[in-house]
């Protein structure tokens, strides 16, 4: 399989964002592992980190999923948006963005696990 810079993608997919997923290669690669077999399907980020930026919180936006040395991994469409409080969730007040999301492109790119 040839992989496909961001910028190939981008291509295709015009005004699209790009974010990494996890805060290690190990990760990311146990993420993408979730995402790719369909057991995750949704994510979680706090209003506060999203407020105010235009269109990161979308219905039907896309977005690059890439690995820590910045290649192509995945593309995904939001498919579904809640704001929910995270007391609801956990126990404090804290408002959050719940996505759920599908996956619109298998790239292939992976990290090693280290």
């Amino acid at each position: 399989m040839v992989l496909e810079s961001v910028a190939e993608v981008q291509a295709r997919y015009p005004k699209v964002g790009t974010y990494g997923l996890g805060d290690t290669a190990r990760s990311l690669g146990e993420v993408l592992g979730l995402v790719r077999s369909g057991l995750k399907r949704a994510t979680c980020s706090t209003w506060a980190k999203i407020e105010g930026r235009d269109a990161t919180s979308q219905m039907g936006r896309f977005y690059i999923v890439t690995t820590f040395d910045g290649s192509a991994t995945l593309v995904k469409r939001t498919v579904e948006l809640g704001l929910v409080r995270f007391c609801d969730m956990f126990e404090l007040h804290m408002e959050l963005i719940w996505k759920r999301f599908e996956v619109v492109e298998d790239l292939g790119a992976v990290n090693e696990l280290v």
